[in-house]
């Protein structure tokens, strides 16, 4: 996605129970970018987005990132390609 022209990442998840949710980006070389989620979370269906920003606001380089997903019962680790 390219973040210069106002797209993000789109991350869909469902958890089955109640439970303590986080879902952090992290670059290529395992630092962490940005925190999403942090929070506990009713069992449902969720829609995250991410707009190519760290924490700090900044946007990032293009290149690879990692999305870690943890949740009751699910840990996924997804892909995302930021591209200027």
């Amino acid at each position: 996605f390219n973040p210069a022209k106002g797209e993000s990442a789109r991350l869909d998840y469902t958890i089955d129970n109640d439970g303590q949710v986080t879902i952090k980006m992290y670059n290529i070389v395992g630092e962490l970018v940005r925190t999403l989620v942090d929070e506990s979370r009713s069992a449902g269906t969720y829609i995250e987005s991410w707009n190519g920003k760290n924490d700090n606001g900044e946007t990032v380089a293009s290149g690879i990132y990692l999305c870690f997903i943890e949740a009751p019962g699910i840990k996924v680790i997804k892909k995302a390609a930021v591209i200027k």
